[in-house]
């Protein structure tokens, strides 16, 4: 899990650098998109696999009668995932004064499926830095959205301890 860790973190790295509006290049725009969408499809497959890891832990773990432990409510570290998650929202155009938005719709899809598994990994993490970053979105935007985080944070909220009334 840790050399997960590590990937997944050097590829937000990266892309963070080439999302900031301070490094805006307009010059290979397409090229820069492109870029983009590929680390972006990495991430996801990287982070569906462990996803997929930790299903299977935790599957065996109720299949030899013990009780799932809730060391696996909230993987990772918090103020990364805040950051990383803030970095998604920013993509599909949540934050345009410190991220470049994606312009294709593939693009914002695959940051709002990725968001959707950073929130299954950290529920707690939609009710402390998520909500307040989506109430810079517009448009359609915010519905889908909401619908890759409600239904994560639903199926996972109880295992973070938190409740319905922590998403309102």
């Amino acid at each position: 899990a840790s050399d997960i860790s590590k990937i997944s973190s050097l590829l937000f790295e990266h892309l963070l650098s080439l999302s900031s509006t301070n490094s805006m290049d307009l010059s290979d725009s397409g090229g820069k998109e492109y870029t983009r969408v590929s680390i972006l499809q990495s991430l996801l497959a990287l982070h569906s696999e462990y996803k997929n890891q930790l299903s299977d832990y935790s599957q065996k773990r109720t299949s030899s009668g013990r009780k799932r432990s809730r060391s696996h409510s909230d993987v990772g570290h918090p103020s990364e995932i805040t950051s990383e998650a803030k970095l998604l929202v920013g993509l599909v155009g949540g934050d345009v004064t410190s991220t470049e938005p994606l312009h294709s719709d593939r693009g914002k899809g695959l940051s709002l499926t990725l968001l959707s598994i950073l929130c299954e990994e950290s529920p707690s993490t939609v009710v402390t830095s998520l909500l307040p970053a989506l109430s810079s979105l517009e448009g359609h935007a915010v519905g889908d959205a909401l619908s890759a985080i409600v239904p994560a944070f639903c199926s996972h909220a109880q295992s973070a301890g938190l409740s319905l009334f922590d998403l309102l």
